[in-house]
């Protein structure tokens, strides 16, 4: 990362180095995700006394509410590293604007 050159520049390498991260973490979640989902539980995988006590439920319910929330946490770092790709392009075209201004101004004076 580079220091500002002219007073007017953003960090906007370090929004993107930031998006890449969140990214990869969303990648991760829905790559847990998909392997929980191949993780079910059914009565003929334990014995019999433990699907008559509820084990089988229990499990299959605590197993769907993670692979939901793995599913839904990817799908929030995705906006995440989506925003900060939009923040980041937002301070550059707003640094050339206030760059060009001051210009405009400074050629005037």
């Amino acid at each position: 990362m580079t220091a500002p050159a002219n007073g007017f520049d953003v960090y906007s390498e370090a929004l993107e180095e930031d998006s890449q991260l969140w990214q990869a973490g969303a990648e991760q979640l829905a790559s847990a995700a998909a392997r929980l989902a191949g993780l079910g539980l059914s009565g003929t995988d334990v014995a019999p006394y433990a699907e008559s006590i509820g084990i089988v439920d229990k499990y299959e319910a605590l197993r769907e509410a993670a692979q939901a929330r793995a599913v839904r946490a990817a799908a929030d770092f995705h906006q995440v590293a989506a925003a900060l790709i939009r923040v980041a392009r937002e301070y550059e075209a707003t640094d050339e604007q206030h760059r060009r201004r001051f210009k405009k101004v400074e050629g005037s004076l």
